[in-house]
């Protein structure tokens, strides 16, 4: 028996969990520290860079108090609470463009080193899921905790283990691979992707016959329900 949206669904969470705190730990293991290696200087540039940051947020809230101070003294007389705003964001402003001009000489740098920590995570993320599905033919952590399994459809009600190349693209290709990519080039676009992927797929599991994806449709891959966690 075909495998509900929700086993699914919890099984693909399971095993994200699951390869990112992997990818966390080898990144704080040494990943981190070589990508800053990478980095000039890079803990003089951080250290100064959450300096500045400091006493920008130290600005901020000593705006807010102030203008909180003004908003109590003009107790409700609008004309007063009209000049307290505009002279709060106008200092508002100040404090913006003086940031700006502060972080500049770090942008560079950082956000080498933010990218490349991206990078890390999204190439990681793909090499530690694709060894897992291909090393368990798709029985993956979370669908074993879920009780479901991959399989690759023969003919009507014949089934066998799917071989790893329709694996690596059930599980990676068409699954992940392009999710991560468009998340590298914009996380907007990204979170959009998500929605019309799990939209998509919702659809298709609930009123499809065999409650069936895109995916598996293409590559005649079916998820079942298993009857225990080693079958």
């Amino acid at each position: 028996m075909s495998a509900s949206f929700f086993k699914r669904l919890f099984s693909s969470v399971i095993d994200i969990v699951l390869v990112f705190l992997v990818v966390y730990l080898a990144f704080v293991a040494g990943g981190r520290t070589i990508l800053r290696n990478r980095v000039e200087n890079f803990d003089e540039i951080y250290s100064s860079y959450n300096e500045v940051l400091a006493v920008y947020n130290s600005d901020l809230q000593d705006l807010q108090t102030e203008y909180d101070v003004s908003i109590e003294i003009a107790d409700g007389d609008e004309t007063l609470e009209d000049i307290a705003t505009a002279e709060y964001n106008y200092k508002i402003q100040l404090v913006n463009d003086q940031n700006a001009i502060d972080i500049e000489p770090f942008n560079e740098p950082l956000t080498h080193y933010f990218l490349e920590t991206i990078y890390f995570y999204a190439i990681g993320f793909l090499v530690i899921m694709t060894i897992i599905s291909l090393a368990t033919l798709g029985r993956t952590p979370g669908r074993r905790l879920m009780f479901v399994k991959l399989a690759s459809q023969k003919g009507p009600g014949e089934f066998e283990k799917p071989n790893p190349i329709l694996v690596f693209f059930h599980d990676i290709v068409l699954k992940y691979f392009f999710l991560i990519i468009t998340f590298i080039i914009s996380m907007y676009y990204g979170l959009i992707l998500v929605l019309i992927a799990f939209s998509v797929d919702l659809i298709l599991i609930m009123f499809t016959r065999n409650n069936t994806t895109l995916r598996d449709i293409l590559l005649k891959i079916r998820v079942l329900k298993a009857s225990n966690g080693r079958k």
